[in-house]
């Protein structure tokens, strides 16, 4: 610059420190990188410094505790029936609350599991399906009215099951539930008991294992629908051992397609606990037919 020349006013402005009663210089905003499938309306989810990313449902981990939760069930059951001297006392009470004992111990197995597959994989409970919070109530609506469209399926599969088995003279009772209902028909108490494993108990312990732990393994590795008729299967096979049936033509098909309808209903509503809900519902309602009408075969 000319030492002649009057100053640059432009010039004077960038070297000028700004005066504290100016008002802010505003700048444009900063746009951040957008990322394959980001909704563009929505600000990216950052994550926090320090966390882990989220990692898959772990499938060999799952199986393990499923096995280990059936074996926690099992051990209960018999340690309790052997301490309350039950194979001398055969009283059906002491053989109910040894059966329920059984499976409050294999869901608490079961839920411990799930948590420590949330502290290994940074999971969110509803990726588990076992948030409590985020409408649980329309939830358990919504698995219920999955149920109820779901039931005419389900007389006419039992119907159609019974009309296979009665062609080709299959015996589709369950000797020990038979057993059981014959003692308990008569006794308030066992009855109650009997209730109490049937809508609490077996769909507490059932849905933790089947739609809580084995499903969204299983849906992580092979897909929704594989998973559901995984699940289901596996579901009727944990029943097979109740009855005395062998032909594969009529294979257990009421509890494989209650099993089906209770991943749709996990799958749907992202939660265990409207599969629990209608677990329940469905085995009062079974309940309820049986002792009005005679023995039956609740699941």
């Amino acid at each position: 610059m000319n030492p002649t020349s009057p100053p640059d006013p432009e010039e004077m402005g960038r070297n000028t420190p700004p005066s504290p009663d100016a008002p802010p210089h505003e700048t444009a905003p900063v746009s951040s990188p957008s990322f394959a499938g980001e909704d563009d309306g929505e600000a990216p989810q950052e994550m926090p410094a320090g966390a882990a990313p989220e990692r898959r449902f772990p499938w060999g981990l799952a199986v393990l505790l499923v096995v280990f939760s059936f074996l926690a069930n099992l051990t209960a059951t018999t340690s309790l029936a052997i301490l309350l001297n039950v194979p001398r006392n055969p009283r059906i009470e002491l053989l109910l609350i040894s059966q329920f004992a059984g499976h409050a111990v294999g869901a608490w197995v079961a839920v411990r599991g799930l948590l420590m597959i949330q502290r290994t994989t940074h999971l969110k409970g509803r990726s588990l399906g076992i948030a409590l919070s985020g409408g649980i109530g329309s939830r358990i609506g919504h698995g219920l009215r999955i149920y109820l469209l779901a039931l005419p399926g389900f007389i006419l599969v039992s119907s159609l099951f019974m009309a296979l088995s009665e062609q080709f003279g299959i015996n589709v009772q369950q000797p020990t539930i038979q057993r059981v209902i014959k003692q308990v028909f008569g006794n308030p108490g066992a009855i109650a008991l009997f209730f109490l494993i049937a809508a609490v108990g077996a769909p507490l312990w059932e849905e933790l294992v089947f739609r809580g732990l084995l499903y969204p393994a299983a849906r992580a590795r092979f897909g929704v629908w594989a998973a559901a008729i995984f699940t289901a299967f596996a579901f009727a096979l944990l029943h097979e051992t109740m009855r005395v049936i062998h032909d594969p033509r009529t294979f257990l098909l009421p509890i494989f397609y209650l099993g089906v309808v209770l991943a749709i209903i996990r799958e749907r509503t992202e939660s265990v606990v409207p599969c629990m809900i209608v677990h329940a519902v469905h085995n009062g309602i079974t309940l309820a037919v049986t002792f009005t009408f005679g023995p039956g075969m609740p699941p």
